[in-house]
Formats: C-alpha cells, sequence, structure tokens
C-alpha cells in the first residue's frame, strides 16, 4: 500500500479532475462509497453510527458514506463540524443528495 501526503492527494485530484475530466463530485461519492464497503466489511449487520462531516471536501466524502450506509439500512446521525456557509460546492451537491 502507498500512502501520500495531503499535499499530494490534492494533487492526484486535481489531475484526476483536470487532466482525466472526472468530476469531483464522482470521486467523492467513490470514496464515500469506499469507506461504506470498509464500515460494512468490518461491522456485517446495519448499526446506528455517528458521521462527522468537515466543511471541506472529505465532508464531501462523509455525505457519500452517509447515503450508502442509509441505503443498507443503517442508521446514521450527521454532525456537520464546522460553519455551513464555508461548504464548497461539492459538498454542497452531496448534501443535497442525502437529504
Amino acid at each position: 500500500m502507498y500512502l501520500v501526503t495531503a499535499h499530494e492527494m490534492r494533487q492526484c485530484d486535481q489531475y484526476t479532475i483536470e487532466q482525466m475530466g472526472v468530476p469531483g463530485m464522482i470521486l467523492m461519492d467513490h470514496a464515500g462509497k469506499a469507506v461504506a464497503e470498509a464500515v460494512m466489511k468490518r461491522f456485517p449487520e446495519p448499526k446506528r453510527v455517528v458521521v462527522l462531516l468537515g466543511t471541506g471536501n472529505n465532508g464531501g466524502d462523509g455525505w457519500g458514506a452517509t447515503r450508502y450506509l442509509h441505503f443498507q439500512g443503517w442508521i446514521v446521525d450527521l454532525w456537520l463540524v464546522g460553519n455551513e456557509e464555508r461548504l464548497t460546492r461539492e459538498v454542497r451537491w452531496g448534501r443535497k443528495v442525502v437529504r
């Protein structure tokens, strides 16, 4: 497994979005799905979970994870950490999809 720094990950995301044409919202959705799948693998039976969401794009990953867990029967409590006005465009989209 290869780990990258936060700066390297931003560069990877930027390259994928700008050079490969994959929208950031799609990247967040896939990240959220991967998180949800990892949680469900660890805990096969639906449970109650708390998801802490920030205002940046990692928060968008959290909205995606929330959606996938909810669709699988999980009870999801959402907590937004930060000012709602600072949500990025992509995170606002992810939030709309969950509501």
